[in-house]
């Protein structure tokens, strides 16, 4: 073993007044912690990029929620958001050009929208896939970009047991309903229940492999979010790199004995997977998809 690594490992297992502890803690150096991460990468047979690409995301969804201002989404104020939002950009030093202002502009009018709503009330304020299939050159549209395709898992929308839904692909709360359907994605339940209200994927606690006491632990099992991280993350087969469009990507285990968690699994279709002899898992279908595949 790496000596970095195992470093790592035991500042993480040894813990200190509190058990587990060393999950908190900081390494001595960056060099230090690079080290020990692409020895990490070696040992769960995973390339470095993909261990950097869990990093990004969080950074970059975290720069744009530090340009929304407090003012702009509070619901007593009154003025001009625009002000708001160069009021706070100068504040941090950030020169904004027309267009990224009003991107900013139309998040703080749809967070002012749903503020303090509740899930039941946010989505009878935002369009239904009953809905869009009455616009039907929007339906259209969106059926023909993601070739009749899940978004997320390429699962065809038609096959048996799987029931279509409309996903708001940035959570409605900060997209909201775009006239052009820009930010919609038409997608099997399981999916879109697997992102509930995901922006980054790479920010949820699954992708940072987080285990919840309520996560299956069967040895063929994976759960809704976790198979959603590995999807959002891969998009594409490991194998023949055939994405969602093309072909329906189902999550295996590629260390056989470690937990169904996005670390230890990837993306494959199905006729690379049986040629390869993948570990396919078994995902813990929406309640409304229990009888998908069936037949």
């Amino acid at each position: 073993m790496h000596p970095k690594l195992a470093l790592l490992i035991e500042d993480i297992l040894s813990g200190d007044e509190h058990f587990l502890g060393g999950v908190q803690r900081t390494s001595k150096s960056p060099s230090d912690l690079l080290e020990a991460v692409v020895a990490w990468s070696h040992s769960l047979r995973r390339e470095l990029a993909e261990v950097i690409t869990v990093i990004e995301p969080c950074v970059r969804q975290s720069v744009l929620m530090s340009l929304l201002p407090r003012k702009a989404v509070d619901p007593g104020y009154t003025g001009s958001l625009d002000a708001a939002i160069l009021e706070h950009a100068e504040q941090i030093g950030i020169a904004l050009q027309p267009t990224q202002i009003e991107t900013l502009r139309n998040v703080c009018i749809n967070i002012r929208k749903l503020r303090g709503m509740s899930k039941d009330q946010a989505r009878r304020q935002s369009k239904s896939i009953g809905e869009l299939r009455v616009e039907r050159h929007l339906y259209d549209m969106l059926l023909k970009r993601q070739k009749g395709r899940c978004h997320w898992c390429g699962v065809e929308l038609i096959a048996n047991g799987v029931m279509e839904t409309l996903d708001h692909l940035t959570p409605k709360h900060l997209g909201d309903d775009i006239p052009d359907g820009s930010n919609w994605a038409l997608t099997c339940s399981t999916c879109n229940e697997g992102k509930a209200d995901s922006f980054a994927w790479a920010a949820t606690q699954w992708a940072h492999d987080y285990f919840h006491r309520g996560d299956p632990v069967g040895e063929a099992e994976i759960g809704a979010y976790q198979r959603w991280v590995v999807l959002a993350r891969s998009r594409r087969c490991s194998f023949c790199s055939l994405g969602t469009r093309e072909v329906e990507l189902h999550v295996f285990r590629r260390v056989r004995t470690g937990l169904a968690i996005p670390a230890n699994c990837a993306a494959a279709c199905i006729a690379c997977g049986r040629a390869k002899n993948v570990d396919f898992l078994i995902p813990r279908w929406a309640a409304r998809e229990l009888r998908r595949g069936s037949g």
